[in-house]
């Protein structure tokens, strides 16, 4: 064995993800197996599967693209850059984004590879990271998004405790509720 080393107990991150997967099935809450710094471990994201897991999520296009062959949607979980938007529409079934262009750039690869590409439009709630602020910019973008047929909008979401260290509040939770809801 060389070291440095981690070893990752698989049999133990199947079991866990198994219970956490079920836990949030009771809440209707769909888990995201996250293979970041696993650098695209088949194993690992084999492990996330069997315990339940539907989607694999991971910063980096390379190893989604190790995931090819393995029968779960697959997320880019970063705002994608406007040049890698061949990679993502091909690699990624879902992606994070805040920026307009780059989601009609999604559109228009997704219509040209004959798929829908999956959207999360990610909503600046106080982190100052990724994501739209403005509740009005929010909207616009919802009813650009909708008439574009390469791509689906299928939730929102933020990013809380990265970069600006905002801890989850109810306050700051509220926020990305009250726009859902509206």
């Amino acid at each position: 064995m060389k070291y440095p080393a981690i070893e990752i107990n698989l049999s133990k991150i199947r079991r866990n993800t198994e219970i956490v997967v079920n836990i949030c099935k009771n809440y209707g809450i769909d888990v995201v197996g996250v293979t970041k710094v696993s650098n695209g471990s088949i194993d690992l994201a084999k492990a996330f599967i069997e315990g339940g897991v539907r989607t694999l999520g991971d910063s980096r296009i390379e190893n989604l693209k190790a995931y090819e062959s393995l029968s779960v949607k697959k997320m880019l979980i970063r705002i994608p850059m406007i040049s890698e938007i061949e990679d993502v529409v091909r690699y990624a079934d879902i992606s994070l984004n805040s920026e307009i262009e780059v989601i009609k750039a999604l559109s228009r690869e997704a219509e040209k590879m004959g798929k829908v590409h999956e959207i999360i439009l990610m909503i600046d709630v106080g982190d100052l990271r990724e994501g739209i602020f403005y509740e009005d910019e929010v909207f616009e973008t919802v009813e650009e998004i909708l008439k574009l047929k390469g791509v689906k909008l299928t939730g929102i979401g933020t990013n809380l405790t990265c970069f600006g260290a905002i801890i989850p509040s109810k306050e700051n939770l509220s926020r990305l509720v009250d726009i859902k809801d509206k």
